[in-house]
């Protein structure tokens, strides 16, 4: 891309970069969605690398405005994460992927403030809190109650 940057107009770049970078990015995004920020921090450099093609831009421009401008999610925007969980909350995935979210209500009958809340069960190793399971960010997402 850094080649065509300066031939092709920036609605061509665009598609270059849906065509050939995203599919990359999205691939299992759920799966790891999860994993350390550093880990996936060379993904992001790639991504704004990218981004800075498309628009043009030299080396060290801040790259965030033009994330919104064109609309990308960056690698850390968990998209897919959040449609799992509407799914799930709305009853929308097969019976063997809604049993394996619970609610607090399921777990236990306290009234409490967050009864109505995913229920997160207590793992005892650090590789298994980042599981989309009983990840911190994935079932925990807080949605608006119809």
């Amino acid at each position: 891309m850094n080649k065509l940057k300066y031939r092709l107009p920036q609605s061509i770049l665009l598609n270059i970069y849906n065509t050939l970078i995203l599919p990359y990015l999205q691939y299992c995004a759920i799966v790891w969605a999860n994993c350390n920020h550093s880990k996936l921090n060379s993904l992001f450099i790639i991504q704004k690398r990218a981004v800075r093609n498309i628009c043009k831009l030299k080396y060290l421009t801040r790259t965030a405005p033009y994330f919104k401008n064109l609309h990308i999610l960056t690698i850390f925007d968990t998209l897919q994460v959040s449609q799992l969980m509407f799914k799930v909350t709305f009853n929308l995935l097969p019976s063997s992927l809604a049993t394996y979210f619970q609610i607090n209500s399921a777990v236990h009958s306290y009234n409490t403030r967050h009864l109505q809340d995913y229920h997160i069960s207590s793992v005892r190793t650090a590789k298994c809190l980042k599981t989309l399971r009983y990840s911190h960010s994935g079932p925990r997402m807080e949605f608006i109650t119809l």
